[in-house]
């Protein structure tokens, strides 16, 4: 399986539209979006 990651600064909808273009012809393919899966980055403090 080839797991492809969106960096956090894409919207998560991004990975979920190509997760469901891909439904039926690239099984193989799934997308994630790292904010979702690691959460988000690190918070700069001002």
């Amino acid at each position: 399986m080839i797991e492809i990651f969106l960096d956090e600064n894409l919207s998560e909808y991004v990975a979920e539209a190509l997760n469901s273009l891909n439904k039926g012809y690239f099984n193989e393919i799934k997308v994630f979006s790292t904010k979702l899966e690691f959460n988000r980055g690190i918070q700069m403090k001002n």
